[in-house]
């Protein structure tokens, strides 16, 4: 993962846009992944599970540990 202690949901988006990724998911707070790939492998969880906020941006919400928020890139 790309590890920044200043993550937002738009840095993670625009770090794997800009290397032509279609997906980027955060966890964890400050965790950035990229992929090719949709997330279809576990089911979608609700929002009682995405109580960890962004270290880069509290508003933005960067799921727990072993959970992810997934975006499109921009």
């Amino acid at each position: 993962p790309i590890e920044d202690s200043s993550m937002t949901v738009d840095n993670c988006r625009n770090w794997c846009g800009y290397f032509n990724w279609k997906y980027a998911a955060l966890q964890y707070g400050d965790q950035c992944y990229c992929s090719n790939q949709e997330y279809r492998r576990y089911p979608q969880l609700g929002e009682e599970h995405c109580g960890m906020r962004c270290v880069g941006n509290n508003n933005d919400l960067c799921r727990n540990s072993y959970v992810n928020s997934i975006w499109t890139t921009v």
